[in-house]
């Protein structure tokens, strides 16, 4: 912009060209442009799956899923029990009248109850 004249009021400035004189800004610098790019989203998560797996699990994350592990394996070893059908039935019979004493606890069916349903994908319910 440039001021006409001494006077900076109202009507004394008059607009200057911002066409630039050279490629770039009003200011004749350069503006860096690239050509756009689409995400390709297949490949970022190539990259992703490459970084993980050149990671080492951490010595309690490998504990846990070896816990996990074993835990599926005593479940499987509860449940093939001879007994642990009467156990279930015991369970789902109740007792005839209020709530349970400690006699009639059966410890063993609370057992096998929770690993059916550890097993079967309800880990929170199996946790009473």
């Amino acid at each position: 912009m440039e001021y006409a004249g001494s006077e900076y009021g109202p009507g004394a400035i008059r607009q200057r060209s911002t066409a630039p004189s050279a490629p770039g800004n009003q200011w004749g610098h350069a503006i860096p442009v690239s050509t756009p790019r689409r995400f390709d989203v297949a490949a970022a998560l190539r990259r992703l799956a490459a970084d993980a797996s050149r990671r080492t699990p951490t010595v309690e994350i490998a504990r846990a899923a070896q816990a996990g592990q074993r835990l599926g394996v005593v479940c499987r070893w509860v449940l093939n029990e001879p007994d642990a059908a009467e156990h279930v039935d015991r369970i789902a019979e109740g007792p005839d009248r209020g709530p349970l004493t400690g006699e009639e606890m059966d410890v063993e069916g609370a057992l096998v109850f929770a690993c059916l349903l550890y097993l079967t994908g309800h880990p929170e319910s199996a946790q009473f």
